[in-house]
């Protein structure tokens, strides 16, 4: 394996690790935006957000973001471990 082989393969390997990073990243975000949501609600104070989670916000609660946060992170997460498993 020559030296070009040799980077192409290691800048493909860091490319990799970013998707369970991300993956990770949106599971902890899934979270502080439900126990934030969850603070607000109890305080009495209306929960703001952009226009596309507002509408999920009405129809399905702190419940349904949480679940689409958590689902897109743990499908994330999954993938990349197994592209890095595939690619190691």
């Amino acid at each position: 394996m020559g030296t070009i082989e040799k980077i192409e393969s290691f800048l493909e390997k860091q490319n990799n690790i970013w998707v369970p990073i991300l993956g990770a990243a949106l599971i902890i975000v899934g979270f502080y935006v439900f126990f934030d949501m969850k603070i607000q609600e109890e305080a009495g104070i209306p929960v703001k957000m952009k226009r596309a989670y507002q509408y999920l916000y009405d129809f399905g609660g702190k419940y349904l973001i949480l679940a689409l946060f958590e689902s897109l992170g743990i499908f994330a997460l999954i993938s990349g471990i197994q592209q890095l498993r595939n690619r190691i």
